[in-house]
C-alpha cells in the first residue's frame, strides 16, 4: 500500500481511521495498554452525544488532565473532531496554578481524574466528567476473577459506553483554535498558546514529509502529552500517518535498559526525544559494561529525533559516534506547534553544531530596529509561515507584542550563517529551559516572595550537564528568621510543578541592586558562585548521614523524612533526573565513579550506601 498523501483536517484523518484497513490497528501502546483507531472514532461520538447532553457549543475550551494517556490521547482527539478547544494542563500543576490556566481558560467543562477534582477543589460552576483510575490492562478472564469487568459507569471511560454515538459536526473553520496549551510568559502568569486546526495540519504534513513518516512508522515518545512535542509529535503525529506510538511505562532511570530493549521488541523507526533524555542515556553509556551500545542497532530504527531545546555539539556528535545512529535536531516553540528549524530529514545528513534551515517557513535575523541583518552577525530570530500560533488567550497586549509585523518574535538571539543555517546563542529574555520544561523566572520569585517571611526573591538559571539548566532562587529573609532552605523548597512545591521548583534557594543577607533599585542578576550570580551544595565530606560524621544529606539536597526533601529504606517510589522528588543528579553529587562528594551498573542498582538509600561503601575499600 503507498504511504498516505497529506491529511489536511481533523475531519479527514478521522475519515481514514474509521476506513476498514485501519480501524483495527493500533495507534497507541501505553502503561499496558492500548488504543486503536477505531476506538478513537468510537470515543469521537460518544464524545458528541456527552457534549449534546451537556448543551456544549463548538468553539468552547475543555481542559483535560489525567495520568492515563489513553484517557488523554483518546479524549483530546475527540474534542478536536468535535469542534471544541482542546486545554491538556500537567497532573502535577498546582492548585494555584490551576487556579490561573481556569481563570484565563474559562472552559466549559474539564475531564479529570477523580484525585485531581477533590485536590484542586473544582467546583460547581464547571461541567466535569471525572476519569477512573487505570491500571495495567489485562484479559478479560482475569477481570472477571476480580470482579471488575464492568468499568465504573459514573466517570470516563464507563461512563461513555453507556452513550448512543451522535454524528460529530459535518464542518469545522480551519481558523478555529484546535487547541490551547499553557506555557510561561513574560510575567507570572502562563500564557495560553492558541494554535488554529489550519496552522495544526499544515505542520503536521510537515512533520511528515521531513521525516518521512508513514503507516509503517512506529514512533517512541515518553515526553508529557501536556507538552507540544510529547502530543503532537507523537499521537497526533501518528494518528494523520496512520502510525503507532510506543510509550512502554512511565519513564525510570532504573528501567533505562527495560526502555531501550522496548526499540527492538517493538520495531520502534524513531525516537522522540529533548537533549536532556539523551544526556542521560549517554552518562549511563560511559563505561564498556554497560551493554547500551548496540540498542539502536535495529534493521527497522531510522534515527532520534530531538526537539525542545538546541542539542549541544558535543552530545550530537558524541552519541552518534557512540551509538552509530543519526540525530536530527528540531528548532521550535509551543508558537510554532512543534518546529519551524531542521537540522537533518529529508534525506539530508545532520550536522551538529546549528538547528537547521527553515522548512515550510521563513527565518530571519534582524537588530533591535527590526532591520535584517547580514550572515554571521548576531540579532533576534523572527519567523514566519503556516504553522505559527493565533495570539495568547485573553491577552492582547502579549499577543500584538509577540509580532513585528507578520514576524513571530522567538526572543531567541541567533545567526545565520554562509551556509544558511542558524544557530542559536541564547535568550533575549531570561527563560529558563530545564530538561526542556519552560520555567519562567519571575514565576518562581513570585511563588518564594508569596511564603511569609521572604522579603525579596530573584530566580535564575545556572548551567547544568544533565538538564542543561537548572532553576536558583536567592532570597532575603528578616533578622531573626527561621526559615531554611528546605521550608522554602517545600512551600514551593505547594505553589510550583516539580520542574518548577528551584534546585538551590541561596539565602542572602542582601540582593545586590542597580541606583534604581533593580536587582542585578549577574552580581547575584556572583554573590553565590561557588557555593555549590555544602558537602559534609570533610566532617567526622557517619557516612550514612552524609549520604541522607545529599539525597535531601537532591530530592529537596527534610532529611528527616528519609531513610535508609527510601525508594524513589515513596520519595516525593526523586524522579530520573533527581536520580541522575544525586549519583552525581555522590561522584563529587566522595571522589569516585560510578558505573552504569551502580547507577542502575540504586533503588533505595541503602542501595546507595553499601556501593560508595564499596568504591570507598
Amino acid at each position: 500500500m503507498a504511504p498516505d498523501s497529506n491529511v489536511s483536517s481533523i475531519i479527514e484523518a478521522f475519515d481514514r481511521a474509521g476506513r476498514r484497513d485501519r480501524s483495527r490497528k493500533t495507534l497507541l501502546h501505553a502503561n499496558g495498554g492500548s488504543l486503536s483507531f477505531g476506538k478513537i472514532v468510537e470515543r469521537s461520538r460518544q464524545l458528541a452525544r456527552f457534549a449534546h447532553e451537556h448543551s456544549w457549543s463548538p468553539g468552547e475550551r475543555i481542559v483535560i488532565s489525567t495520568r492515563d494517556p489513553i484517557a488523554a490521547v483518546s479524549l483530546h482527539l475527540g474534542l478536536l473532531r468535535n469542534g471544541f478547544t482542546s486545554i491538556v494542563v500537567d497532573p502535577e500543576s498546582s492548585s494555584r496554578e490551576i487556579a490561573a490556566v481556569t481563570a484565563i481558560a474559562k472552559p466549559r467543562g474539564l475531564f479529570l481524574d477523580t484525585a485531581l477534582r477533590e485536590e484542586w477543589s473544582i467546583g460547581a460552576e464547571y461541567d466535569v466528567c471525572e476519569i477512573a483510575e487505570s491500571g495495567p490492562q489485562r484479559g478479560s478472564l482475569f477481570r472477571k476473577l476480580l470482579g471488575s469487568d464492568s468499568p465504573d459507569p459514573t466517570r470516563f471511560p464507563g461512563l461513555f459506553d453507556a452513550l448512543e454515538p451522535a454524528d460529530p459536526p459535518a464542518t469545522i473553520d480551519p481558523a478555529q483554535d484546535a487547541y490551547v496549551l499553557f506555557t510561561s510568559g513574560s510575567t507570572a502568569a502562563p500564557k495560553g498558546v492558541r494554535i488554529s486546526h489550519r496552522a495544526l495540519f499544515a505542520h503536521l504534513d510537515t512533520l511528515r514529509r521531513v521525516f518521512g513518516y508513514d503507516e509503517r512508522s512506529r514512533l517512541l515518545n515518553l515526553l508529557p502529552l501536556h507538552h507540544t512535542d510529547g502530543m503532537n509529535h507523537g499521537p497526533l503525529t501518528a494518528f494523520v500517518c496512520g502510525g503507532c506510538v510506543h510509550r512502554p511505562l512511565p519513564f525510570r532511570l532504573q528501567d533505562l535498559g527495560i526502555f531501550l530493549d522496548a526499540i527492538y521488541s517493538n520495531r520502534i523507526t524513531h525516537w522522540i526525544a529533548v537533549p536532556t533524555l539523551l544526556a542521560m542515556v549517554d552518562h549511563l553509556s560511559d563505561d564498556s559494561e554497560s551493554g547500551f551500545g548496540d540498542c539502536f542497532d535495529s534493521d527497522d530504527f531510522r534515527g532520534i529525533i530531538c526537539s525542545a531545546a538546541p542539542l549541544p555539539a558535543a552530545l550530537w556528535e558524541r552519541f552518534q559516534q557512540r551509538f552509530r545512529t543519526p540525530v536530527a535536531n528540531v528548532y521550535g516553540l509551543t508558537e510554532t506547534v512543534v518546529g519551524g528549524l531542521f537540522n537533518g530529514g529529508l534525506g539530508a545528513e545532520p550536522t551538529p553544531g546549528s538547528v537547521g534551515v527553515p522548512v515550510d517557513c521563513t527565518a530571519r535575523i534582524v537588530d533591535e530596529d527590526g532591520l535584517e541583518v547580514a550572515e554571521g552577525i548576531l540579532g533576534e530570530l523572527e519567523l514566519r509561515g503556516d504553522n505559527l500560533f493565533s495570539g495568547y488567550l485573553g491577552d492582547p497586549v502579549a499577543s500584538e507584542a509577540a509580532f513585528r509585523n507578520s514576524w513571530f518574535r522567538t526572543g531567541d538571539l541567533a545567526s545565520r550563517g554562509t551556509d544558511g543555517a542558524f544557530r542559536i546563542a541564547g535568550r533575549r529574555t531570561n527563560l529558563i529551559i530545564r530538561g526542556g520544561v519552560n520555567v519562567q523566572p519571575e514565576e518562581v520569585s513570585e511563588a518564594l516572595t508569596s511564603i511569609s517571611d521572604v522579603i525579596e526573591a530573584v530566580t535564575f538559571a545556572e548551567p547544568d550537564e544533565i538538564f542543561g539548566e537548572r532553576v536558583v532562587s536567592c532570597v532575603t529573609l528578616p533578622d531573626g528568621s527561621s526559615e531554611t532552605e528546605a521550608g522554602l523548597v517545600a512551600a514551593c512545591r505547594e505553589h510550583l510543578s516539580p520542574a518548577k521548583v528551584p534546585a538551590r534557594i541561596h539565602i542572602v543577607p542582601a540582593l545586590p541592586k542597580s541606583d534604581s533599585g533593580k536587582i542585578q542578576i549577574d552580581l547575584t550570580r556572583e554573590l553565590v558562585a561557588g557555593r555549590g551544595r555544602v558537602r559534609s565530606a570533610h566532617r567526622r560524621v557517619a557516612l550514612e548521614e552524609q549520604i541522607l544529606e545529599l539525597a535531601a539536597e537532591c530530592f529537596d526533601r527534610p532529611i528527616a523524612s528519609l531513610g535508609l529504606r527510601s525508594t524513589p517510589r515513596d520519595t516525593p522528588g526523586w524522579d530520573s533526573f533527581a536520580h541522575l543528579e544525586f549519583v552525581v553529587a555522590l561522584e563529587e562528594s566522595f571522589e569516585t565513579r560510578l558505573t552504569t551498573r551502580d547507577i542502575l542498582r540504586i533503588e533505595s538509600l541503602r542501595d546507595a550506601i553499601e556501593i560508595v561503601m564499596e568504591k570507598l575499600r
